[in-house]
């Protein structure tokens, strides 16, 4: 059985990992983005929303 703390711990790793994710799919966004490439094919590419891109 684990305790609060690692209860804890995982959760937060977990969450870093995501943060980590959507930091990364926001970079390649912007890439795109500069490059030309259509909102809704960045959208589908990255699985951020439109209001997402056109914020960056």
């Amino acid at each position: 059985m684990k305790t609060g703390f690692e209860l804890w711990a995982d959760e937060y790793r977990g969450a870093c990992v995501l943060e980590g994710r959507r930091e990364a799919a926001l970079k390649t966004a912007r890439k795109l983005k500069d490059k030309g490439i259509s909102i809704n094919d960045i959208a589908e590419a990255t699985e951020l929303t439109v209001d997402e891109i056109l914020q960056l």
